[in-house]
């Protein structure tokens, strides 16, 4: 969203927490003009924006996009008829973002670091929060399947150990019981998946060693391609873009994965690119000619990965189906 920046216009970031939010407005000028700590109850949220637009009439409005514990703050704002900038994680945790030379990492300095980049980038920058119940219903689908599944999976450790402590299996908790649900979640967060996204769905089906439970979890979990500025933002989204350690001109350390931003979507992108190796000829033949280029196997799944990422962006922005020709060694 591009904001109409004025003398009087003035920025407020807040660094999201679970049960508290540090905030910081600031000027055009970049002077930090208050700042401090937010309860998140409903009415400590809405106390606060009460004030902020009664003090305050030309207000830009950002905040970071960590789980889900931004929204009550973005609703809050939405629901009093101001737009507020979601920010992905990766514009958060750059240099740029610190107070000082010394790198400085607190709520406090993050909040302040947000609202110097609006200022920045004058509310051009991020996305619009929105709140979509049929999209939402969709996101919350797929993240209590993909919480059940995490739950089944730890119980399934935790009866490991009684039977190695030799333990009747009567006094362990038995994983099943959670079957019957995380069956039902998977149908219905298809079933609204393939409804409230049906072209991006059977795009997404159609390509090979993609199934329905995959995409349906992606859809749920992006809620919405054109949250997206590029493909390249979806991968920081994912936290699969690469980070780089240099210092001046001289590069040290190999990159690695940031992994911020959504760690379902980077787990689901990830275990995706391992599968979509064994039935995509196309992503197969990539893997092969980076395993030949000397990249280690675990760096070369996770190439994959983000490169299946990007081509998921090409695909379902531009509403077009998957050209394997995508995946060739040129591609970057």
């Amino acid at each position: 969203m591009s904001h109409l920046v004025t003398e009087s216009t003035q920025f407020l970031g807040f660094d999201i927490g679970k049960s508290e939010h540090a905030y910081a407005f600031v000027n055009v000028n970049g002077e930090v003009i208050d700042r401090g700590k937010l309860k998140t109850d409903k009415r400590s949220l809405k106390s606060f924006v009460s004030k902020a637009l009664k003090n305050h009439q030309d207000l830009v409005v950002g905040v970071e996009a960590t789980g889900c514990y931004h929204e009550s703050i973005a609703r809050s704002f939405l629901d009093a008829g101001l737009a507020v900038l979601v920010l992905n994680p990766q514009l958060t945790t750059t240099k740029a973002m610190r107070s000082s030379v010394r790198s400085v990492k607190t709520d406090a300095a993050d909040a302040i670091g947000i609202a110097q980049k609006l200022r920045e980038k004058r509310g051009n920058i991020g996305h619009d929060f929105s709140w979509d119940a049929d999209r939402r219903a969709v996101q919350a689908l797929g993240r209590s399947y993909d919480h059940l599944l995490w739950h089944r999976q730890s119980l399934k450790a935790h009866v490991a150990v009684f039977a190695e402590r030799g333990l009747a299996n009567e006094y362990a908790p038995d994983p099943d019981i959670l079957g019957p649900e995380i069956a039902r979640l998977r149908r219905d967060m298809i079933s609204e998946a393939r409804r409230v996204y049906p072209t991006e769905f059977e795009i997404m089906v159609a390509i090979p060693g993609i199934a329905d439970e995959t995409a349906a979890r992606f859809l749920a979990e992006t809620m919405g391609i054109e949250r997206f500025k590029s493909g390249h933002a979806l991968a920081a989204f994912a936290g699969l873009d690469p980070r780089v350690k240099e210092s001046g001109t001289s590069v040290r350390g190999k990159g690695s994965m940031t992994k911020t931003g959504s760690s379902i979507l980077r787990h689901l992108l990830g275990w995706t690119g391992m599968n979509i190796v064994q039935f995509n000829e196309s992503f197969r033949k990539r893997f092969e000619y980076d395993i030949g280029r000397g990249k280690p196997r675990g760096v070369a799944y996770g190439s994959i990965a983000r490169r299946l990422t990007v081509i998921l962006y090409a695909c379902l922005s531009r509403k077009v189906p998957f050209d394997p020709s995508l995946v060739g060694v040129s591609t970057v």
